[in-house]
C-alpha cells in the first residue's frame, strides 16, 4: 500500500476498534457468530437447492422407462438410514424383493421402485452405497465389541478363545487323559 493509503486504512481500523470498545457499535463481539449464522445460512440455501434439483430429477424419472431390474440379496429401511438426495424418499426393500431402475441418480443413489403395487418412484441405494453401508455397520459392531466387556481383550470369548467356551479355573493346563498303547 502506498504511505498515504496506509495511514488512512491504519486510522479507519482505529476507528473501528474505538467505536467497538467505547460505543458499542454493530461490529462489536457479535460479528464471529453472525458470519457463522450466515455460513450456515449458505450451506443450508445450497442443501435446499441441491434437494430441489434432485426432486425435479425424480419427477422426470417417473415417466422414463424401467432401464433394468435387480433382485436384491440385502434388505434396506431408508426410513432408518435416509440421507437420500431428497429426505424421505428413499425407497426400502427387503432380500428377494425385485426393484425397477429407472436411472443413476450419482454414485451413491439410484432412482426407481419397489416392484409392488402402490410402490412410489424414489432413490434406491446403489451397490456402492450399500457397501459402504455395510463397511460402517460392521466397523460399528467390532468396536462394539472390543468395548463391550470392559477391560477384557478377549470380549465373550473363554479363556481357550472359542466362544462360549468355559473360562480356566487355573493357571494349569489339564491333564491329558490316559492313553493306553498296545505294542
Amino acid at each position: 500500500m502506498e504511505g498515504t493509503e496506509q495511514k488512512g486504512y491504519e486510522r479507519a481500523s482505529r476507528h473501528r476498534q474505538h467505536g467497538r470498545c467505547l460505543a458499542g457499535s454493530a461490529d462489536s463481539n457479535y460479528s464471529q457468530p453472525s458470519s457463522d449464522l450466515s455460513l450456515d445460512e449458505e450451506k443450508e440455501s445450497l442443501r435446499r437447492e441441491k434437494e430441489r434439483q434432485a426432486l425435479g430429477q425424480l419427477e422426470k424419472a417417473r415417466s422414463k422407462p424401467v432401464a433394468f431390474a435387480v433382485r436384491t440379496n440385502v434388505s434396506y429401511d431408508g426410513s432408518l438410514d435416509d440421507d437420500s438426495p431428497v429426505h424421505g424418499s428413499a425407497v426400502s426393500f427387503e432380500v428377494g424383493d425385485f426393484l425397477h431402475i429407472k436411472e443413476k441418480y450419482d454414485n451413491n443413489w439410484w432412482i426407481g421402485r419397489l416392484v409392488k403395487e402402490g410402490c412410489e418412484v424414489g432413490f434406491i441405494p446403489s451397490p456402492v452405497k450399500l457397501e459402504h453401508i455395510r463397511m460402517q455397520a460392521s466397523a460399528a459392531r467390532s468396536s462394539k465389541l472390543y468395548t463391550s466387556k470392559g477391560s477384557s481383550s478377549s470380549g465373550n470369548l473363554g479363556a481357550s478363545g472359542v466362544p462360549g467356551a468355559e473360562p480356566s479355573r487355573g493357571s494349569t493346563p489339564p491333564t491329558p487323559a490316559y492313553k493306553h498303547r498296545q505294542l
